[in-house]
């Protein structure tokens, strides 16, 4: 009854893009919303703000090992000649060369869909209240 036409084609037929290949350097960066603070009016509220966690970003096992990263410790994250200090978390459900990154919370930025970012361990020091320098 109903025959397909030559002109009902989509052009996307012959043009399905490649998969996702992961690369050394860089990490695809996939949006990780939160219960508490990623909606951008319960972040503004004072009861919920003391629910959220600060920025971080989740990485497999294996990219963490990579990188020389543990969980809890920090990692720059740059991307769009931007530079972010994240705490790290080892989350073996993010994909190898993917980095999972929070949204919507104090302190995080907007990400464009498919960003794309480097990820390096943070050279911070951390000063203790005796006022000696760890790191």
């Amino acid at each position: 009854l109903i025959e397909k036409s030559a002109s009902s084609a989509k052009a996307s037929d012959g043009d399905v893009p490649n998969g996702f290949e992961a690369h050394k350097d860089e990490f695809r960066l996939l949006p990780l919303h939160r219960i508490f603070g990623s909606d951008e009016l319960s972040a503004r509220s004072p009861a919920i703000a003391e629910l959220t966690d600060s920025p971080f970003i989740q990485l497999s096992t294996s990219d963490a090992a990579n990188l020389k990263l543990a969980d809890g410790d920090l990692a720059e994250l740059s991307f769009t000649n931007e530079t972010h200090t994240v705490a790290v978390k080892i989350n073996d459900n993010v994909p190898a060369g993917c980095a999972s990154y929070t949204v919507g919370l104090s302190g995080s930025c907007w990400l464009e869909p498919q960003s794309t970012a480097s990820i390096a361990r943070a050279d911070v020091q951390i000063v203790t209240e005796a006022g000696g320098a760890n790191g």
